[in-house]
């Protein structure tokens, strides 16, 4: 789970990139494998990684949003049109179902 979280399974596919390119330059790779076919190796490696990691981060993302779900949002402050306020008071406010996007532009 710590790889899903920190957001370095990302990384992964560009790794196995990496390492496969230089392993296809490897003496035993060249003899064994033609050329034409060692180009692709390290895409088609990359690309079983980066689906692999993908259904890897999926599973444990399912995991970890499993535990919050029908649970209450843990309440916040926020200023709105000038007024201090909170989630809560939000909530019992308009007494209807809230969907809150926070959105953060990087």
């Amino acid at each position: 789970a710590g790889l899903a979280v920190d957001g370095t399974m990302q990384l992964v596919p560009l790794i196995v990139y990496f390492l496969s390119q230089n392993l296809c330059q490897q003496e035993f790779v060249v003899k064994l494998v033609p050329e034409k076919f060692r180009g692709w190796i390290p895409a088609i490696a990359a690309l079983l990684s980066f689906v692999i990691a993908s259904k890897y981060q999926s599973a444990n993302a399912g995991k970890a949003t499993d535990g919050l779900i029908g649970k209450p949002a843990p309440d916040f402050e926020i200023t709105l049109a000038g007024k201090a306020t909170s989630l809560q008071e939000l909530v019992k406010e308009k007494s209807l179902p809230m969907i809150i996007d926070l959105y953060r532009n990087f």
